[in-house]
């Protein structure tokens, strides 16, 4: 994982707080990205077509597994050169930083600093899995 792009491409506050809905809507309108929730086989997509930079989202996506796909794909934009992504967990170092830029936007460090993962479990209603792959990338990389 290249540690330093996305501490360097993520604004301020990734990985302070807990980023909401309201943030995401924010990042992307500041980034004229359109975003639409349509029926998909995969959970999330980002593409930029003639330079107009997109975020489709299956319309089946509900709660923080919606919010997590968001942040992976707008991740894509933050990150990765322009072109089609899709979600496709962590099959490739790629979708592995989208993955990290997700659970720490949703689990940021200060919250996971000071809350046991069943207490985060608890307030937010995050899986097991979720907490467990936030508490691997701290441990690994410190963020």
């Amino acid at each position: 994982m290249r540690r330093d792009l996305l501490l360097h491409n993520t604004p301020p506050e990734w990985n302070v707080k807990v980023l909401t809905q309201d943030d995401f809507d924010y990042y992307c309108d500041r980034a004229g990205i359109a975003v639409k929730e349509t029926p998909l086989e995969l959970p999330g997509l980002y593409i930029c077509r003639d330079s107009q930079p997109q975020i489709f989202l299956s319309d089946e996506l509900r709660g923080f597994e919606r919010l997590f796909i968001a942040f992976h794909a707008l991740a894509h934009h933050w990150l990765h050169p322009p072109g089609v992504q899709m979600f496709h967990g962590l099959s490739n170092r790629v979708e592995y930083e989208a993955d990290v830029v997700a659970a720490c936007a949703l689990i940021p460090k200060t919250t996971l600093t000071h809350y046991w993962p069943s207490e985060i479990a608890d307030v937010y209603g995050y899986t097991h899995d979720l907490i467990t792959f936030r508490c691997e990338i701290f441990d690994r990389w410190r963020i």
